[in-house]
């Protein structure tokens, strides 16, 4: 998957680093470039493209109608534009719908509050891509979001384990076991061989670093161990897998129940 490049414009530097900090683990973004004040803001942000754009209103010299400039003069306009602002009222919100911008109070916001608020914007954006479940695009996309490294063999064996236990829920209900001894005689190694190259993977890929989805996924397990058994990640990947499932069906017969609706 393909990281997103950010660009911040906001006066307060230490922010900026939190924010950093935060994505610095991040397999979806990764905050590119950043800008003090209006000046850098209208210098830097031509330079380059980039994909989403967060803006703090207190460096916008003419608020919204400053950022509408910008946003003209730019050859390719990010993907999304996020402002941060400091007072709402319905001329604001308003003209953010017109300049085509998501906005955020600021009121309570911190730099962990707007990682998580990206990252279930990503997720969001992912799941209104797919047209139908695909089990092998729902499985690379799942690894990929708790941040596992592909140069591990242990990649390659959860990836399998993974497919074969959605596919044949009896595999899943034998234990752990069960699937090591199917994943190796797959590929001629031994059970031991699975599990350890699965472990070396989760433990390198997920120590020394926070990785939000990962603690979502994985909850207290994650959060106080850092690196959780096998099995319970194996247990907890299936279970998100059938409900992105359930999830993409549901929004299929919705939108075939409007359309019906809408003939009629």
């Amino acid at each position: 998957m393909e990281e997103k490049s950010i660009f911040i414009a906001h006066n307060d530097i230490g922010f900026i680093h939190n924010l950093k900090e935060e994505f610095e683990y991040s397999v979806s973004y990764h905050l590119d470039d950043y800008a003090l004040t209006s000046a850098d803001l209208n210098e830097k942000i031509l330079e380059k493209e980039y994909d989403l754009l967060i803006v703090k209103d207190s460096i916008l010299d003419a608020g919204l109608m400053t950022l509408n400039t910008l946003l003209n003069r730019m050859s390719k306009r990010p993907k999304r534009i996020i402002v941060l602002l400091s007072f709402i009222s319905e001329y604001i919100i308003s003209k953010a719908y017109e300049i085509g911008i998501d906005y955020i109070s600021t009121a309570e916001i911190n730099s962990k509050t707007l990682f998580n608020i990206i990252y279930h914007i990503n997720k969001d954006v992912n799941l209104q891509k797919n047209k139908h479940f695909n089990l092998e695009y729902e499985i690379k996309h799942l690894l990929e979001m708790l941040g596992l490294k592909t140069r591990y063999v242990g990649y390659k064996y959860l990836s399998t384990i993974l497919h074969d236990c959605y596919k044949d829920k009896n595999i899943l209900n034998h234990g752990v076991m069960m699937f090591y001894k199917v994943t190796a005689e797959k590929y001629g190694v031994s059970k031991a061989s699975v599990e350890r190259a699965i472990r070396t993977c989760l433990k390198r890929s997920l120590e020394k670093q926070y990785n939000y989805f990962a603690h979502q996924l994985l909850g207290y397990d994650y959060f106080v161990k850092n690196t959780p058994s096998n099995s319970y990640v194996i247990q907890a990947s299936i279970k998100y897998l059938r409900e992105q499932n359930v999830t993409i069906i549901n929004k299929l017969l919705w939108n075939e129940y409007n359309e019906n609706e809408g003939i009629a």
